[in-house]
């Protein structure tokens, strides 16, 4: 980790340890580099108060009061590893809970290691969030070079060089999560025009597939590299989805296309957010239909090949307004829109129900500068209503280098070519002024 910390001129890594047995205890009063960081004895005793422990670390995730995350230059989202080789004596989801709504733990990098077969791997799943970040060791030795692999990946991970965005992201990380949102293909209505990166990596050249896909990719492993994002994308070609499987944390299934049964198959074998559109018509019972076919397992083809799907959990829904039988645009992200979707998403029925509110296509009627108000609009209803703030996971915003859009040859640097979008700079004041709307609602 100090060579990692040596190396590395955008980030400088701490290290901080908790002991939990009949009390807590922490190694240091404060986080210490790799090289000042020397393990005192530690010793296991009868009891195991990860309450406790959850607790403590909850109070020291914070940028005041004495908390660890109050660095000048700003925090990386942390790194969190727990040994375990047992069971809770305490009431561990009492604290559990309180730490799982510090937003810098949402945010963290959460691993577990069960240490021999006695260790509860349920309560690590839990406090991880996923069974695949719950590693078992029998020996020391196992014990000592997965310490080391996990602390080395973690810490690389963690400390990635920043950028613009990564530095933006830093500064509102205790409220909103940043996912980029770079679509590389493009659906037409009538099936005429540019049809996005894919089909054309040179918008003013004829169509080459093969090109297309290694610039998709290539676009999306750029932002991974430059900005330390996952980014997200839409899926108007299901059987596509490979090429980039291993890159995007998000998904979107567009207006035109969640009706579709291959897409609501596809969706069922995706493991990551998949956010369902409603479709043009406005119908939430047809969105409301994906969502519910994608949360389940399905036997189909793809590719050629008979697959099976086990369900996506995280398929949801986006609301992005809807076009009447006049063929004008009509908004669906008022208040009373919410709580109309809210009443028919029965969370008996559908496995983690969310809401993004998608503020441009016919919610703004792609008049782009509107997406500040709505999305503000959104905050107040969720502010209003504990269902609507409970249910809200997001917003999807539109936005570009430059205002606006342009035709293909129009010729202006990071103007977009396809839907009119909000520039960066309205961007970044925008993003500021949602953490701090955020931060004044969530005040206990």
């Amino acid at each position: 980790i100090d060579d990692i910390s040596i190396n590395n001129p955008d980030a400088e890594i701490k290290v901080a340890a908790l002991e939990f047995s009949t009390d807590t205890r922490w190694l240091y009063n404060e986080p210490k580099s790799a090289k000042e960081f020397i393990w005192q004895p530690v010793e296991a005793e009868v009891l195991t108060s990860l309450g406790a422990a959850c607790k403590e670390l909850e109070s020291k995730l914070h940028k005041s009061n004495g908390g660890f995350m109050s660095s000048p230059s700003g925090c990386y989202a942390p790194v969190i590893i727990l040994l375990s080789d047992g069971e809770p004596t305490d009431n561990y989801q009492e604290g559990l809970s309180i730490l799982q709504k510090n937003n810098w733990f949402k945010n963290a990098i959460k691993i577990a290691i069960a240490i021999g077969d006695d260790a509860n791997k349920d309560v690590l799943k839990e406090f991880t969030g996923s069974i695949e970040r719950v590693i078992t060791v029998h020996t020391i030795d196992a014990l000592k070079k997965m310490i080391e692999i996990i602390a080395v990946t973690s810490s690389q991970i963690g400390s990635s060089s920043s950028t613009a965005d990564k530095d933006k992201q830093d500064k509102v990380i205790d409220q909103i999560v940043i996912i980029p949102r770079v679509y590389t293909n493009k659906p037409r209505t009538t099936g005429d025009g540019y049809k996005g990166m894919l089909h054309q990596p040179d918008p003013n050249k004829d169509s080459d597939l093969l090109k297309g896909i290694i610039a998709v990719r290539q676009l999306h492993m750029d932002v991974l590299k430059e900005t330390g994002f996952s980014t997200a994308d839409e899926m108007l070609y299901p059987s596509n989805h490979r090429y980039l499987s291993d890159l995007l944390s998000y998904v979107a299934v567009g207006a035109r296309s969640v009706e579709n049964q291959e897409h609501r198959l596809t969706a069922s074998g995706l493991n990551l957010p998949v956010g369902m559109k409603n479709p043009t018509s406005g119908d939430f019972n047809v969105m409301l239909n994906s969502i519910n076919a994608a949360q389940h397992s399905h036997t189909f083809i793809y590719r050629g090949w008979e697959v099976e799907s086990k369900g996506n959990p995280l398929a949801h829904a986006i609301l992005r307004g809807y076009v009447n039988k006049h063929g004008e645009s009509s908004p669906n992200y008022h208040y009373e829109d919410l709580k109309r979707l809210i009443s028919m998403y029965d969370p008996n029925k559908y496995k983690n129900p969310a809401i993004i509110i998608d503020c441009n296509h016919s919610n703004s009627n792609k008049q782009y500068l509107e997406q500040i108000r709505i999305a503000k609009e959104v905050l107040h209803s969720a502010k209003l209503n504990p269902d609507i703030k409970k249910m809200l996971k997001g917003l999807m915003i539109e936005s570009y280098l430059e205002d606006g859009n342009q035709k293909v040859d129009g010729g202006v640097f990071g103007k977009s070519i396809t839907d009119p979008c909000l520039g960066w700079d309205k961007t970044e004041k925008f993003i500021y002024e949602l953490a701090d709307i955020l931060r004044e609602q969530n005040k206990k």
